[in-house]
């Protein structure tokens, strides 16, 4: 059976606890599997950038719209189905970010020397680069802000965890009203349920 470990959260609060206040980072709350994802920032289980990311920001902002519009194509807002909006989030995601890779991501880290130094989703998408974290966050923040506008029902969050011989990986998740779960796993291309697609995303009980 394949090992599968959800230790990652827990190693990256505990990497950085000595210099939490208030059990927040600089005044963001750590973007975990049961918190907000606006307003926080994403600490990894290694020293590496921090990434904060705000809902409203410029860059989010332009997205968030571009997705209501094209949602908008489809007939009045009020009318559009979940999984729609969720296809519409996963389209734009993908579009957004154009380097996928870990490899350049640690390439891109190690050349500025990043080790906690915080910087915005917002750079990420204006570069167009990322990894299965930016994919994971930009998909996450924009599903929290339907919910948000009273799009949706249910709640966003990000998860993340290591799978034997493959390594980390993180990705975004949303829950509706009935407690029905759609992974949106962009790194991976992937977008349903939690028990299909090519990673271990059900979460232990």
């Amino acid at each position: 059976m394949t090992k599968v470990s959800w230790n990652k959260e827990i190693i990256a609060r505990q990497r950085v606890e000595p210099r939490l206040v208030g059990g927040k980072l600089n005044g963001r709350h750590l973007i975990e599997h049961n918190t907000r994802i606006s307003g926080g920032v994403y600490v990894s289980s290694g020293p590496r950038l921090a990434i904060t990311v705000d809902g409203r920001s410029p860059e989010v902002s332009r997205l968030y719209r571009t997705m209501l519009e094209r949602a908008g194509l489809k007939g009045s807002l009020n009318e559009v189905e979940q999984n729609i909006f969720l296809n519409h989030v996963f389209c734009i995601t993908k579009e957004t970010i154009k380097t996928d890779g870990s490899r350049y991501m640690e390439t891109f880290e190690g050349f500025i020397r990043a080790s906690d130094n915080e910087m915005p989703l917002e750079n990420f998408i204006k570069m167009q680069i990322g990894d299965c974290r930016i994919f994971a966050l930009l998909a996450g923040v924009l599903i929290e802000r339907l919910i948000d506008e009273g799009f949706l029902i249910g709640s966003a969050s990000i998860d993340r965890n290591t799978v034997e011989e493959k390594g980390g990986h993180a990705w975004a998740r949303f829950s509706d009203f009935f407690g029905t779960v759609t992974i949106l796993d962009v790194t991976n291309d992937y977008t349903g349920p939690e028990d299909g697609g090519p990673w271990h995303y059900k979460r232990p009980d």
